[in-house]
């Protein structure tokens, strides 16, 4: 929770950095670049790819939905803005630099279903991650599930390891838009929420 806070920008507002890892080739950037569809695009730089995803709740489907909000002084809408980091096809070489994961506050690690070896190095992110970073929130993803004939990896797999661990759980499939749609939202809200909880 605190890396969250020292994050706190004016108020109603936070800058949340957000990374992307996993095995090359298992559609990072292309999620990357659904999450951030029509918004700012994506740039190259110090061999990363950036992008930037702005997203708000209205103060009061807050309030409707937790009256304790209502003692808050929010702006209209409340905002997270995610800077969002990928390793353009750094991965490969396993020396993604400690600046890399500096200051992270969600990250997504994500694996293809039909890649059993990147299912497998699941284990290895979460090693990095829990040596360069503290982490509020992590979520992985089992992409590509538009390859369902050529699946290596289950459904139940992927949840029971996210179980396992304790991280939120989603499929997703960018080439056909499954999934991709959901999960900001789905992720944004419990953050919000127990960033607003620290006011309260």
């Amino acid at each position: 929770m605190d890396s969250l806070v020292t994050n706190w920008g004016f108020r109603g507002s936070w800058v949340l950095k957000m990374i992307v890892v996993g095995r090359s080739a298992v559609g990072k950037t292309s999620l990357m670049h659904e999450v951030v569809v029509g918004r700012l695009p994506a740039i190259t730089t110090l061999n990363y790819e950036f992008a930037v995803f702005n997203y708000e709740i209205p103060r009061e489907d807050l309030v409707k939905q937790d009256s304790k909000y209502a003692s808050l002084e929010l702006p209209e809408k409340v905002k997270l803005k995610y800077q969002i980091w990928d390793t353009a096809g750094q991965e490969r070489f396993r020396n993604l630099v400690r600046s890399y994961y500096r200051g992270t506050s969600v990250a997504f690690i994500v694996y293809a279903i039909n890649d059993r070896d990147s299912f497998e190095d699941v284990e290895y992110w979460v090693n990095a991650l829990e040596k360069y970073t503290f982490w509020h929130k992590i979520v992985l993803i089992g992409n590509k599930i538009d390859l369902e004939d050529l699946r290596v990896v289950s459904y139940d797999e992927g949840k029971e390891l996210a179980d396992e661990y304790g991280f939120d759980f989603f499929e997703t499939s960018v080439l056909e838009g499954i999934g991709t749609a959901e999960l900001m939202p789905n992720i944004s809200h419990p953050i919000l929420k127990s960033l607003l909880d620290n006011y309260i």
